[in-house]
């Protein structure tokens, strides 16, 4: 009889369905749909590469897609959920790739991935912000440059802050 190790802790037996998770005081032996079996051993066989819902449901209902697109849905939550009740779902994990299929994925081999839109506006973001930043520690030279106007008063009068930031008043008539 076939035995998969998934860790020193957790042994699967395909052919009857089970699962065994030795704990120190006692072994949990879980009996699992065969679907779910199906399901969990095409992930094992392809862990890390995505498995589409059309190898799912050619493998597992013999091509029915009415069928098998919603107890494919279905029977993933089940895995999920068994994953959790044995303790290892923050260990191993269905990840889901919208419309296309799922992957499994260890601990040991998550890894994160961007998509080139998140890259391009991240960067874009990051980059704002240093030109911001760039800008604002900046010291300026010229004192033109430096004038922050506070408030201007009955249009004859400027009142701002100079380069030293000292408050200052200009008439506008002697503006150039």
């Amino acid at each position: 009889m076939e035995i998969i190790n998934l860790s020193k802790h957790i042994e699967i037996y395909p052919a009857i369905n089970t699962i065994i998770v030795k704990n120190s005081n006692k072994n949990m032996v879980l009996k699992i749909e065969n679907q779910i079996m199906k399901i969990f051993l095409l992930l094992l066989n392809k862990e890390g590469q995505l498995v589409t819902k059309e190898e799912f449901i050619d493998l597992i209902w013999e091509g029915n897609s009415h069928v098998g697109e919603q107890a494919l849905t279905k029977n993933i939550f089940k895995l999920r959920k068994l994953f959790k009740e044995i303790g290892i779902a923050g260990d191993i994990e269905i990840e889901t790739i919208p419309k296309r299929g799922y992957r499994l994925i260890k601990k040991s081999q998550k890894r994160y991935r961007f998509n080139t839109k998140q890259i391009i506006y991240s960067g874009g973001f990051i980059a704002a912000i240093l030109i911001v930043l760039f800008m604002w520690q900046r010291p300026d030279k010229d004192p033109d440059k430096a004038i922050k106007v506070i408030k201007t008063n009955n249009n004859d009068s400027i009142i701002y802050l100079d380069e030293n930031d000292k408050v200052q008043e200009i008439q506008i008539d002697s503006l150039n």
